[in-house]
């Protein structure tokens, strides 16, 4: 019964991996909502102060 084991233990290794991808899926998706919100801040900025200026 040690392969059962063994099998067992790489069923855990492979959700373990799982979750840690979902989790990386997961920073990523928040990394890139950050981005758009800095470039979108950007532009209001922008528009605000080309719209002073001219």
């Amino acid at each position: 019964s040690e392969r059962e084991g063994q099998r067992n233990r790489d069923k855990e290794r492979q959700k373990e991996s799982e979750r840690d991808r979902s989790r990386h899926r997961e920073r990523t998706r928040e990394k890139q909502r950050e981005r758009e919100r800095e470039v979108q801040l950007w532009f209001v900025i922008y528009g605000c102060f080309t719209s002073l200026v001219f």
